[in-house]
């Protein structure tokens, strides 16, 4: 393969690989790859604790803000979870889960009378 460059510069480069051998990726290449990268890091860290991004007052977890709502297919969950108290919402929706998982193993286990064309 032909490389771009003048008779001299790949003289050069056939003397100095004859000279000290090949450039290997593994110990040499690698190393200095992760020397810079964690350089970097150890800079964006310590400029990350020197000016911390600011995110706004403090937020309470327990009072929701009125202009969100969730989505279409999560609101009757979402009342549901503000209109009973606690974790009784939690636990009703948990049965619920449950009931709709195992309804088909219930109607394996309890058919109903069907004709046999269906």
């Amino acid at each position: 393969m032909y490389l771009a460059g003048n008779q001299q510069d790949r003289d050069e480069e056939e003397t100095l690989t004859t000279q000290k051998g090949h450039y290997h990726f593994y110990p040499e290449h690698f190393s200095s790859e992760l020397t810079v990268f964690l350089y970097l890091t150890l800079i964006i860290c310590l400029l990350a604790m020197a000016f911390p991004a600011n995110m706004g007052p403090p937020s309470d977890p327990l009072v929701t803000p009125e202009h969100i709502k969730p989505e279409w297919y999560f609101l009757p969950f979402y009342h549901l979870l503000k209109i009973v108290a606690g974790s009784v919402g939690v636990v009703i929706l948990g049965i619920f889960g449950t009931i709709f998982f195992l309804w088909p193993i219930f109607e394996h286990f309890f058919p109903k009378n069907r004709s046999k064309n269906f």
